[in-house]
């Protein structure tokens, strides 16, 4: 007569899954407060501190889903966490370690628009062409990606500070504080290899390890298993949910790339043309130089990477990647590890409504690429 097994805990939902609305309005509420703080002590140091310090808070409140809050408080309450209250300052940790990577990641693709408003940089530009009118533009670019490069860290230290300085116990803290440092180092090799691709042939980049690495492992990995160890989720739903972040990820950034050359900037924020413009190696591109005809990818050599674009080359090159097959291969691929992100939730012994949110935010990545 065989043994039966175990049956897992399925922890139990006391409390309403927050919506990311809902999310989004606690975590806007607490960084309010923290950047107001901020920028109070900064007054006191000098008037031109406390306006990097506003710059700061002008950007983060600009605009943003807080999906990497939102993610956090999903685990924890998916788990058995009762109290998403009490994990506030670990959720909103994320978001300023989010905001430090997209100032340091604008200063390494020169950008200066985010959210549809100057970033740090772009901010500080306008800066000193007010107060340093004789500054060369190279020399103001300079200043501002200095102030901006600042900005970046001081947001880095004060995600730590978040942490140690919430209501937690101290194991909770230190494994917040843990998984926090993973992303950091996870994302700082992953934007290595990212910024690295240009020296390299198209085909050579590895697009999918960088997206695991630069993406998923502190847009996903580090905010999903920071809220469900904080629900003292065992190893197995752990590294279960690992997976699921893993493979979600690389497709919130497959489909991240389609919309850097086909997205709407108005609806994104951000630039259409600046990968294109930067020869970023994503798998996008990788797949159009595979695919496409031979005049086209002597066209695609001498315009991508080469700087600015006229509007009617973006057109062609948008043209080549459809017409090619490449965005078709590209979105396949992402739906493939979205797919694989919704297969792994039948390793994981949640209530439907945490298992239904989480196939939710799969589809919604889906969507993206399309």
């Amino acid at each position: 007569m065989s043994t039966p097994k175990p049956q897992a805990r399925v922890p139990k939902q006391t409390t309403e899954l927050w919506s990311m609305a809902m999310v989004k309005e606690h975590v806007d509420t607490f960084l309010a407060d923290f950047y107001k703080q901020q920028i109070r002590q900064a007054a006191k140091i000098d008037p031109a501190y406390q306006q990097l310090w506003q710059s700061m808070e002008k950007l983060a409140l600009a605009g943003g889903k807080r999906i990497r809050p939102y993610l956090c408080v999903l685990a924890y309450q998916a788990f058995g966490g009762e109290e998403p209250e009490t994990i506030l300052a670990v959720a909103a940790a994320q978001e300023l370690l989010h905001t430090s990577l997209l100032i340091h990641d604008d200063i390494i693709d020169r950008d200066t628009v985010r959210y549809g408003i100057a970033n740090v940089s772009g901010q500080f530009q306008e800066i000193y062409a007010q107060r340093a009118p004789n500054l060369s533009d190279s020399d103001r670019r300079h200043f501002a990606d200095g102030a901006a490069l600042l900005a970046g860290d001081l947001l880095l230290s004060s995600a730590h500070s978040l942490i140690a300085e919430s209501q937690l116990t101290a194991p909770d803290r230190s494994a917040a504080q843990q998984q926090l440092q993973a992303s950091i180092f996870a994302v700082a090799g992953g934007e290595l290899l990212d910024s690295e691709t240009v020296m390299q042939e198209v085909q050579q980049a590895e697009p999918i390890k960088i997206a695991e690495y630069k993406t998923a492992g502190y847009s996903f990995v580090g905010p999903l298993l920071s809220g469900a160890a904080l629900a003292q989720a065992d190893q197995t739903s752990l590294a279960a949910l690992r997976i699921y972040a893993i493979n979600v990820g690389i497709a919130f950034q497959l489909a991240d790339d389609i919309l850097g050359v086909f997205g709407d900037s108005n609806e994104t924020g951000k630039t259409n043309t600046g990968d294109l413009e930067e020869g970023k190696r994503t798998y996008l591109l990788q797949q159009t130089m595979r695919l496409a005809s031979s005049a086209d990818k002597t066209f695609l050599d001498e315009k991508i990477g080469d700087g600015p674009l006229q509007p009617a080359d973006v057109d062609r090159i948008r043209s080549i990647m459809n017409s090619s097959g490449a965005l078709q291969a590209t979105q396949k691929v992402a739906a493939d590890y979205a797919n694989k992100a919704m297969l792994s939730l039948d390793d994981l012994t949640i209530e439907p409504a945490a298992r239904q949110a989480f196939a939710e935010l799969a589809q919604k990545v889906i969507k993206r690429a399309k």
